[in-house]
């Protein structure tokens, strides 16, 4: 059983206590001092006290923390932005001392976790479920639970692919047998973290988040780890993928959201308010706020009053759900309110959830839009706007997607950036109406967008390589799961074929298949894993080519590549590179014929440079000023009669 320890070392012996914070480590801090009778529990707090009523804890709010005697008050926090947030409401609202307030980060002890293997979870279906049932119960949502079992079918699947494969078809029979929606999501999170998620997988998974009826905080955690499993995985996409999101996340705001007084504020008679709708907007370096944040500056720049909502409704609490979500968000965009000044336009207003539970966030959202009253909405939310069912029902709204020509968002108008890729989409997915579409290339605004200079050149000596070596770069955030087996298979046999080619991996993960197949490219530094850049332009001016797997993101990553003169090897798999890129320009075929193209830009320099001018003053030519970017946007806007 995973556990966390109480600070036994910061609390004397028979102290009075409050333990704040009844989340799963609060929880076994007062299983451990009643056990060990180490100290006097006089009350136990939570933000959301409700939620525990008709449970065996008594639970009272932090308003009614004033009324008992204690010595210490301990926080029993997961996460650090959490821990910090309770004690300054506890600082500023109670004026605790600082003596009084014990909070270290709750360690999660893992000695005890499962020890069920592969072979095991293969001898039959009732084994397989008693042990599911076994981690829904004793794991705390840790998925690290079946480590043991994700190794191995990993293994499996990339050394025996004959084994794996029937190792995998069996797993997945195991959804078709099992009738709790839990345990099959569960499954379904093993495949994703063992590298082998499917269609039929997350069609699943869909269908038992509807399942789940009686635990909407789960529903839209498990919502948000379907659009990370798509983002990585874009191959598991089933046709009705979008429409079927859809619903369910008008299900869960339906779910939240107290209709009962919500009014519309004063109109502006000059129809200039604008709203603009980002995600989390807790790191200005992520690429919601760098797509936004010219564009909102411009807005403003032609006397438009602009408002930015950063939907902060995902704020993970530990034990939301009975699996803890494939990357927890925890942070507050509010604390990053400082630089956000700096950044956007004085005349901006932003505004900031408040609220300490979903319900209160989603609801505080809400009455505070309807209070702006827009006249039209900009949605930069992408494939995480859970909450755009609450403003299409209200306002004009046209969503900016991030990526892609597909969309779960609910919207009134859908700014593509292809409008022919855009419709072939659609024929399988049918999310985006002709009628609802405009297409337009996002504009570059170089004060925001691009440095067209590195800040210091990079030279090939100082990091090892030679003036012959041939430098392959393939850069991006999820690497992890874009490097299939099928694209790393491919340069791995064009870097076996040819000494002089290397082969450097920006990102801050790759694939584990890599690591585990080609662990000898990486020994003779063959393939380097570079880590994160923060100026591409510098790196990019040692390289040599751009070779990018399919992958409907990295359209930063290919931008700057371009900007640089580098050749650029893709297919014409659906992205957002491809209309700056241009259709003509990709390599038609598959990985076999992009390796065929890189032979020849290996082997003539002159095609090499003609190929890079090409891709530099592509880029340059299908520019477009920001002013005349966001006039389009506002004709769209104001065309909507709603």
């Amino acid at each position: 059983m995973a556990e966390y320890l109480f600070p036994f070392d910061k609390v004397k012996k028979g102290s009075n206590i409050i333990i704040y914070g009844m989340g799963l480590a609060g929880r076994q801090y007062l299983e451990q001092v009643r056990t060990l009778e180490y100290c006097n529990v006089v009350a136990l707090a939570d933000r959301d006290a409700s939620k525990f009523a008709g449970t065996e804890y008594h639970v009272v709010t932090p308003d009614e923390l004033s009324r008992y005697d204690f010595d210490y008050i301990v926080v029993a926090a997961i996460y650090e932005d959490t821990a910090k947030s309770i004690l300054q409401d506890l600082q500023r609202k109670m004026d605790v001392p600082p003596e009084k307030l014990i909070c270290v980060k709750a360690e999660k002890i893992r000695s005890n976790f499962s020890l069920y293997g592969l072979k095991y979870m293969l001898e039959n279906y009732e084994k397989m479920s008693a042990c599911l049932e076994k981690f829904l119960y004793e794991a705390g949502g840790d998925i690290h639970y079946f480590d043991e079992l994700i190794e191995e079918l990993k293994s499996d699947l990339y050394l025996d692919a004959e084994k794996g494969r029937k190792e995998r078809e069996y797993l997945k029979g195991y959804l078709e047998w099992e009738t709790s929606a839990r345990k099959k999501i569960i499954l379904v999170r093993i495949f994703y973290e063992a590298g082998c998620l499917d269609k039929e997988c997350v069609a699943e998974m869909m269908r038992c988040i509807r399942e789940i009826t009686d635990d909407y905080e789960s529903r839209i955690w498990l919502t948000w780890d379907i659009s990370i499993m798509e983002l990585e995985n874009s191959h598991v996409r089933y046709d009705d993928y979008f429409l079927d999101k859809r619903q369910v996340m008008r299900e869960n705001m339906d779910h939240f959201l107290d209709r009962t007084g919500l009014v519309k504020g004063e109109k502006d008679s000059e129809k200039k308010r604008i709203a603009v709708i980002g995600f989390h907007f807790d790191n200005v370096a992520t690429s919601h706020f760098k797509f936004m944040q010219p564009i909102a500056n411009e807005l403003s720049s032609k006397g438009y009053k602009v408002t930015v909502f950063p939907i902060d409704l995902l704020r993970y609490s530990y034990g939301e759900c009975f699996i803890e979500p494939i990357f927890p968000v925890v942070k507050d965009s509010a604390l990053m309110e400082q630089k956000h000044g700096k950044l956007l336009d004085s005349k901006i207003d932003v505004v900031y959830p408040k609220g300490s539970t979903m319900r209160e966030r989603i609801n505080h959202f809400t009455r505070e839009i309807y209070r702006y009253n827009p006249d039209v909405v900009f949605d930069f939310c992408g494939e995480y706007a859970f909450c755009s069912s609450i403003y299409y029902d209200a306002f004009p709204t046209v969503a900016l997607p991030m990526r892609g020509y597909a969309s779960s968002a609910w919207f009134d108008k859908y700014v593509a950036r292809d409008r022919q890729m855009c419709m072939e989409e659609n024929r399988v997915f049918r999310s985006v109406p002709l009628d609802k579409m405009e297409a337009m290339v996002p504009a570059d605004d170089t004060k925001y967008v691009y440095k067209g200079t590195p800040s210091h050149p990079y030279n090939r000596l100082d990091y090892g390589f030679g003036k012959k070596d041939f430098l392959i770069v393939t850069s991006g955030d999820r690497l992890k799961n874009e490097l299939t087996i099928e694209f790393v298979d491919c340069v791995c046999s064009f870097l076996k074929e040819h000494s002089q080619a290397k082969w450097l991996l920006v990102g801050r993960e790759i694939c584990d298949y890599l690591e585990t197949v080609y662990i000898s490219y990486f020994i003779e530094r063959r393939i380097i894993k570079w880590g994160y850049e923060s100026d591409l332009c510098a790196l990019y001016g040692m390289c040599d080519i751009f070779w990018n797997p399919e992958r409907s993101g990295a359209g930063g990553c290919i931008g700057y590549a371009m900007r640089c003169g580098l050749p650029i090897v893709t297919t014409t798999f659906p992205s957002d590179c491809l209309p700056v890129l241009g259709v003509e320009n990709a390599v038609k075929g598959g990985y076999p014929e992009c390796k065929e193209y890189v032979e020849r830009l290996f082997s003539d320099m002159e095609l090499r440079r003609q190929k890079g001018e090409l891709m530099r003053q592509r880029f340059i030519n299908n520019t477009k000023g920001m002013g005349d970017y966001v006039r389009k946007l506002l004709d769209v806007g104001f065309q909507i009669n709603k």
